[in-house]
């Protein structure tokens, strides 16, 4: 089977999963970094151009990973995107994926000395922070089990777990 089918095989894998299944969908998605470079150069040489618009195994991990602290693959993929011009729009993802580690840091500093605070009330404390950010990494820190989002109103009461 040759790599970019194989990327073609995971690809479906990913895309068939919950978006809560981070077990599963890690794994996957770092078979199919090491495919990319095959990926880009098929389809160059197949379409003359790289205009694939999404990539799954770079963009769904970046939340969990950085959930994680695991800055090696963070720096894996960053190396990767800013090895190939093709993948330059993936290298603001992946800079904002490192970024959220230190964002996390903070918000659960803050959730531990705080519990049961609201998430909403997260915009006031954190000025400075996108909030769409931090949606983002609490949404995939309850789904790792790092911290509890429980519904309250139209926001979440959050602690650590």
């Amino acid at each position: 089977m040759k790599n970019v089918d194989l990327y073609f095989d995971l690809l479906e894998q990913i895309k068939n999963l919950n978006f809560k299944d981070s077990k599963n969908l890690l794994p996957l998605c770092e078979k199919s970094w090491p495919l990319i470079p095959d990926l880009i150069a098929d389809t160059i040489k197949e379409y003359g151009a790289f205009d694939i618009a999404e990539i799954p195994a770079i963009e769904r991990p970046l939340p969990y990973l950085a959930c994680r602290n695991d800055v090696e693959k963070l720096n894996f993929l960053s190396d990767l995107v800013n090895r190939y011009s093709e993948l330059e729009p993936w290298r603001e993802m992946v800079s904002r994926a490192l970024n959220m580690i230190e964002v996390k840091n903070e918000i659960f500093s803050y959730i531990k000395q705080n519990p049961n605070v609201k998430q909403k009330d997260l915009k006031k404390v954190f000025p400075k922070i996108d909030y769409d950010l931090i949606s983002e990494l609490l949404y995939a820190a309850d789904h790792l089990e790092l911290i509890e989002r429980t519904k309250s109103g139209n926001t979440y009461t959050l602690k650590l777990s």
